[in-house]
């Protein structure tokens, strides 16, 4: 290995070492991009994942607050006693406007792209199903209110209750959002375990970057700054007429061959 790296030029040594340097920096800076693209993906994911349950979780709580104004004592008093004509403006475009913000919510939630996972894709949607049917329900019990029928009033607010809206929403949130949460975390651990990898892999490059300069300080030292040094003390001894001392030529490098011209020198002196 000696005699070989001794045979090679100081040039092709020094432009190899730098090559392959390069190479390596590439190499981190390219898991370094890899590594920033994932990162990108990966929190646009989980802002999306996030607008999901958001999304869902304001219709629901739209909803509430839309139940509680048509449920309202407010509300059934008026079948006694009549609202004047500004208030009842006043409450039926409250429930209005949270009955468009419920819908808006939902909307912009079946124009996210569909959710990566069967299961959660499955869960998201029967609660988005649920919360449309209960808003139906709500917005039929509304609207006996509004023609100020009492019975049918009544008689959909127990058909609303028999059908179990409100346990069947309740569930639907909760095993989404319980779903949403284990698959966040599970993704997100998986994440972490490649970044981990693109880390120890950049590590590992950059070390051997580090050694591949180390090697090349060392060769440089041994192939070019003591020949060097010996070369230029054969030049003083040369310039003394002093040829007591052989000159030996121990590379085929730049530095062998000006060694090599020396000893022709002290060659010819000598004879």
């Amino acid at each position: 290995m000696q005699s070989f790296l001794r045979a090679l030029s100081i040039k092709a040594i020094i432009i190899t070492v730098l090559v392959c340097f390069a190479l390596l920096l590439s190499a981190v800076a390219t898991l370094g991009y890899i590594n920033g693209t994932l990162s990108r993906k990966e929190l646009n994911i989980q802002i999306r994942n996030t607008s999901r349950i958001a999304l869902l979780s304001d219709a629901d709580r739209m909803r509430l607050r839309t139940t509680i104004l048509i449920r309202g004592r407010e509300t059934t008093a008026f079948f006694d006693k009549p609202m004047d004509a500004q208030q009842k403006k006043k409450h039926q475009e409250a429930i209005q406007h949270l009955f468009e913000a419920s819908h808006r919510s939902l909307a912009e939630f079946r124009a996210l792209p569909p959710f990566p996972d069967e299961e959660g894709r499955k869960l998201l949607e029967e609660a988005a199903t649920v919360l449309n049917d209960v808003l139906i329900g709500l917005d039929s019990q509304y609207q006996a209110w509004l023609e100020g029928d009492a019975e049918a009033y009544h008689e959909r607010e127990d058909k609303f209750k028999s059908l179990g809206y409100g346990p069947k929403i309740s569930k639907a949130m909760a095993d989404a959002t319980s779903y949403f949460k284990s698959y966040s975390d599970q993704h997100q651990a998986a994440h972490h375990a490649s970044l981990m990898r693109f880390f120890t892999v950049g590590s590992v490059l950059l070390v051997v970057a580090a050694l591949l300069l180390l090697a090349l300080r060392a060769m440089l030292l041994g192939l070019v700054v003591r020949p060097v040094h010996e070369a230029v003390g054969h030049v003083q001894r040369l310039a003394r007429a002093d040829l007591s001392q052989a000159i030996p030529v121990g590379s085929g490098n730049e530095i062998g061959q000006l060694l090599g011209a020396l000893r022709e020198m002290q060659d010819s002196l000598v004879r």
